[in-house]
């Protein structure tokens, strides 16, 4: 089973406020996770899954995230 994760679940994973997420999804996309949009409800999700794996990405480049 997949495990969606909202903006205030990832912030928290990422160790961010929910508002630099969404700063980061306008100006820097690259420093926020792949996003997938629940057709028909305009909300923003995140795969728990996709979402780690790209955290071991980041941190095996030695990127920050915040």
């Amino acid at each position: 089973m997949t495990n969606y994760l909202d903006i205030d679940e990832l912030a928290e994973l990422l160790a961010v406020r929910p508002e630099t997420i969404t700063r980061n999804l306008k100006h820097n996309p690259g420093r926020v996770p792949p996003k997938m949009h629940i057709p028909g409800t305009g909300m923003l999700r995140w795969r728990e899954h996709e979402v780690k794996l790209w955290l071991d990405e980041q941190r095996a480049c030695g990127l920050r995230l915040a």
